[in-house]
């Protein structure tokens, strides 16, 4: 069995904010970011294309 908080969290308890990203890294991170979206699109399109294919490959042959 899971173990379960001891308290109920406080909603109004401010919580503390990670550190940011040092600007230097910034400009990287974004390059890497976009190209893996881009990719991860693409990939995508390219996995629903296939089953299109697949779809369209079944012919009848009546």
């Amino acid at each position: 069995m899971a173990a379960r908080p001891r308290h109920q969290q406080d909603l109004f308890e401010i919580q503390e904010t990670p550190p940011s990203i040092p600007i230097s890294a910034q400009a990287q991170m974004l390059v890497l970011l976009e190209t893996l979206l881009t990719e991860a699109i693409s990939s995508a399109r390219t996995e629903a294309q296939d089953g299109l294919e697949e779809v369209d490959h079944d012919e009848d042959h009546a």
